[in-house]
């Protein structure tokens, strides 16, 4: 039997396991933003966007495909996070157990890719590699010091019985 984190019934869904909060999937979202939006401009091009988008709006989320490794490790979380219920197979029960080290992994690399690019000379700070950094590091602290998310990534629905 698992202790409960709260007596509170609003926080656990149906399955009986703490509810993904709207703060971890900011996080996701904002640790995987480099392939959502090549998914999205994708997406746009494919409806027949004829404008685009232009360079500024472009710079501001993905300057180079090396970029898109701070996303790699939180892509497979945000994956085990959809689909985060009793019918989910082995591999995302584990990726979802060990999901705060991918997720630590994906903002430390993002972060370090960063600060590489501000020293380099590929890029120049501006408000939102200032933005994009802190919150990387805001991640971090979370990841690091949440009980209650820890807590979230220890819970998973328990398989569902198959009738034979």
């Amino acid at each position: 039997m698992k202790t409960p984190y709260s007596s509170d019934p609003a926080q656990y869904d149906d399955d009986g396991t703490l509810r993904i909060g709207p703060l971890l999937w900011l996080a996701l979202a904002i640790l995987n933003r480099h392939l959502l939006f090549l998914a999205l401009a994708g997406v746009s091009a494919f409806v027949g966007s004829r404008r685009g988008l232009g360079s500024d709006a472009l710079s501001m989320f993905y300057s180079s495909p090396r970029f898109l490794l701070g996303s790699l490790p939180a892509l497979p979380i945000l994956i085990a996070a959809i689909r985060r219920g009793p019918k989910a197979g082995a591999l995302p029960r584990w990726f979802w157990r060990h999901g705060r080290h991918w997720l630590l992994a994906a903002a430390g690399i993002d972060l370090g890719l960063l600060i590489t690019s501000l020293i380099s000379g590929h890029r120049e700070l501006n408000e939102w590699i200032g933005l994009w950094g802190i919150t990387d590091l805001y991640i971090i602290a979370w990841l690091l010091r949440s009980q209650r998310l820890a807590a979230v990534f220890a819970d998973f629905p328990e398989p569902s019985k198959t009738t034979q």
